[in-house]
């Protein structure tokens, strides 16, 4: 057993095991992980978002965001290049129990890109991908 964790495990559990300590043990990770990667700065060109001051810089400036538009933000930042669609934005960013309309996310990333495009109406830092979400494209 002690193998395996010098090879780079991070736990283990012997059986039989109980199903909660098992639930516990994987949340366990989760929260080790989410803390590893909470605090890095995410930048890409003239973009940087700081988690830990939960600040975001355009050019330099300091861009003032909604809590909402902030947590939008990040969460398509970290997911660079990757298709995400409205469900699943308002699922992570205003939760599971949300039962607005799919319109809120449109809404907010209008309001971003206002904030961080220089032509909103062409913007190139999130695009939307017709009947699909939006796209997350760092330059």
């Amino acid at each position: 057993m002690s193998e395996g964790l010098e090879l780079g495990a991070d736990d283990y559990i012997v059986k039989p095991f109980n199903s909660l300590e098992l639930a516990a043990r994987v949340k366990a990770v989760f929260r080790r992980l989410s803390r590893a990667t909470g605090d890095v700065p995410v930048s890409y060109g003239d973009l940087k978002i700081i988690p830990s001051t939960r600040q975001v810089y355009w050019k330099g400036a300091p861009v003032a965001l909604t809590p909402r538009e902030y947590d939008l933000l990040l969460f398509l930042a970290r997911n660079p290049n990757r298709i995400i669609s409205r469900e699943e934005l308002l699922n992570h960013v205003w939760g599971d129990n949300y039962r607005g309309e799919l319109k809120t996310v449109d809404i907010c990333v209008s309001r971003l890109r206002a904030k961080l495009e220089d032509r909103p109406d062409k913007p190139r830092l999130i695009k939307t991908i017709r009947g699909a979400g939006y796209l997350f494209k760092p330059d």
